[in-house]
This record gives structure tokens, sequence and C-alpha cells, in this order.
């Protein structure tokens, strides 16, 4: 039979999500005129392209089986008409490869990819390739900075995650641990 879903999942739930976050990407994604939004469905993902008439992009892609968003990219178009690359906001980036002529150095592909897979309801990442077991790494939130920290008790990695999306709307980072999995 047919899955009833809950009433904030899907497009609405999404583009609720850009009306809420919008106010976290303002500093560097202001697009300006009416926008114009294709749709499209390939591979199980339905793809939302919307171009501003300033030129600015935006692009979201959601899970046709769970509605769930798991892209969002922008881009902007410069003042003497140059397209900017695409931010992604969440989801993962696509990788790029190096090229040896025109690239001086490279990332390496050991090092952990932060992921951010926000629900209409909470603020999430995923963490791919850790070099160490997951007991080595500790979460923690610095309240000063309001921001979550990632270390290993090896002292081997630490990274500092900040959520403009919630200091934009004025929240402040909860200090209860069982939040941080």
């Amino acid at each position: 039979g047919r899955r009833k879903l809950p009433r904030k999942t899907g497009f609405r739930a999404g583009r609720e999500k850009t009306q809420s976050t919008s106010k976290a990407m303002s500093s560097t994604f202001e697009p300006k005129g009416k926008p114009t939004t294709t749709c499209v469905t390939i591979g199980g993902r339905r793809k939302h392209h919307t171009s501003w008439e300033d030129g600015s992009e935006m692009v979201e892609e959601y899970e046709v089986a769970s509605n769930r968003l798991v892209l969002r990219k922008i881009r902007n178009k410069s003042a003497l008409g140059k397209v900017s690359d695409w931010k992604v906001i969440l989801g993962e980036p696509e990788k790029k490869a190096f090229n040896p002529r025109s690239d001086l150095i490279a990332s390496s592909n050991k090092n952990p990819i932060f992921i951010q897979q926000d629900t209409s309801t909470h603020f999430m990442w995923r963490i791919r390739n850790i070099p160490y077991e997951r007991s080595v790494y500790r979460l923690t939130i610095d309240s000063d900075r309001q921001q979550i920290v990632l270390r290993t008790t090896n002292k081997k990695y630490f990274k500092r995650i900040s959520i403009p999306q919630l200091q934009a709307v004025g929240e402040k980072l909860s200090a209860d641990p069982s939040l941080l999995t």
C-alpha cells in the first residue's frame, strides 16, 4: 500500500529549510530578481535547479523514496559576469580530479571529509575517512565560540565545526552531550 509521510517532508520541507537557512547564506548568496525553477527526476533523485535574473543559481537534490534533501549547492555571478564555482552547502561535494599541469598542491585523500546532512529538525554531519577507531574521537561543544569540536585522544587530529545556519537564527548550541553522537 501507499505510505503516509509526515507533514513536513519532501519538497515543502526542503523549501522551508531553504527559507530558514537563507539568512545564513545571505552574506555570500543574495539572488536578485524573479526565480525560475526546473525540476527533473533522474536515477532516484529529484533535482531542482533554480536560476535568478542576476545569474545566481541553486541546485537541490532530493531522494525520491524518502524525500530527503541530499545536496544543496549555490553559485553567483560577479559584477563582471564571471560565474563562480559551485559552493556545496549541504551534502557531499563532487570529487575534483588532480591536474598536474594546473594544480600545484592537492588535499590528501586520507583527510577526514565532512558532509552536512541536515534534516527538517536537526543539523547533522557525516564524517568519512577517519583514520582511527571511533573510540579515539571526542566530540565537545565550545560554548564561547559556539562550535562543535572534534579531536582525538592521541592529539593527532583537531577540527572545529561552525554552524552558520544556527547562528543566523540566533540559537545557541546546547551543551547536552547526548546530542553529540
